[in-house]
Parts: C-alpha cells; structure tokens; sequence
C-alpha cells in the first residue's frame, strides 16, 4: 500500500504511475466500454477495478468532458509523425546501452537517431525521420560547435526540434523535465507531470 520513494526519484515514480494507470483506464475503456449496452456497462469487468472507481469511470467515459478528451486524444495521435520505434526499451536504456557500447554518455540526436532506425536496414523508419535525419546532418555541416554542448547549453537536437513539452523532454525517457535538467531559458519549478500525478492521487 505504501513505499518510500527517495526525493530524486519521485518524479520518475510517480510520472510512472501516472502513465501505468492511463494506459489501464485505455485498456478498460477499449475492452469494456465501446459498444457497449447500459446494461453490459452496469457490471464491473475487472477485479482491479471498484464497483465505485468503475461507476465514475463509465459516467465520465458518456460524459461530454469524456467524449470531448478522446476525441482530442485520437486527433492527436493521428497527427503524430515520429512514434516511438525502440519497442519495450525506453530512451534511457537506449541511452544507457549506447553509453556502455561507445564510452561516452549519448547527445539527443545521437539516440534519435538509434532509436528512429529500422534494426535490419539501419535507414529511418519513417518519412519523419528521415527527414529530422536530414535536419541533424545538415546541422552538423552548419554548425559543427553544436557537437561540443551541452543539454543544458543547448545542444544540436535543441536546434532540430520544436520546443519541449512541459515535464518531458524528448530522447531523455521518462521522468526529466526541461528545468530539472537545467535546460536553457526554463526555470527549475516542480514538472507539470508531477504536479498533475500528485493531484490526482488527492
């Protein structure tokens, strides 16, 4: 019922959490809600699951508010370009990997790029990547002093990339902010990621 989690791994814990019961409550809805009657929605489908969670759970899904967030969630993913290609492993153990294999910690473009590669042909696994591929090189040619920064200086993938979202920061995995790493024009506030877990859990 209860751990004790050190306060440099909070945030990584508890963004965890967060993204864990997310992806449940999407598991929940797909196999359980669509379709479904009233009738076939009265009874709880899943013994991880409250009579009173699955209640609210089910009037939230019909509510308005509900409809309207998924609908914005599929709209957003059939924007997306670039998807995570590095199946169950995350960017940092990619990045943990490639710093054990080369001896020397990974920049951002660097594990983009490892990440974003097809694992037999080694060419980009997509249209988007490709073209991001062709961003970083060129980038490299233009400004080869951009090799030699920092994150926190703002290294070459600052250059390619649109701004961070709040509380995540691309190919860095889960739990780095943009202030908590220190990155160029934030400040080092709690993650919006955090902040919105710990509410939650109220």
């Amino acid at each position: 019922m209860y751990y004790v989690v050190d306060d440099k791994l909070k945030d990584w814990v508890m963004g965890s959490a967060a993204k864990k019961w997310r992806d449940f409550k999407s598991e929940l809805k797909t196999l359980y809600f669509d379709d479904k009657t009233d009738e076939e929605l009265q009874v709880v489908p899943d013994n991880r699951v409250s009579p009173t969670d699955w209640e609210e759970l089910v009037a939230f899904w019909k509510s308005e508010r509900g409809k309207k967030r998924s609908q914005q969630g599929k709209q957003n993913r059939k924007e997306m370009e670039l998807l995570h290609t590095s199946g169950s492993k995350s960017h940092a153990r990619v990045s943990h990997e490639m710093h054990m294999k080369n001896g020397y910690p990974p920049h951002r473009h660097e594990v983009f790029m490892e990440t974003q590669k097809c694992k037999k042909t080694g060419a980009p696994s997509s249209v988007a990547a490709a073209n991001m591929f062709k961003k970083i090189e060129n980038m490299e040619n233009e400004r080869p002093e951009l090799l030699e920064k920092t994150i926190q200086q703002g290294g070459l993938f600052s250059h390619v990339t649109t701004k961070e979202r709040n509380g995540y920061v691309r190919c860095k995995g889960l739990g780095p902010s943009a202030a908590s790493l220190g990155m160029l024009g934030t400040r080092k506030l709690k993650s919006t990621k955090l902040q919105m877990a710990e509410e939650e859990a109220k």
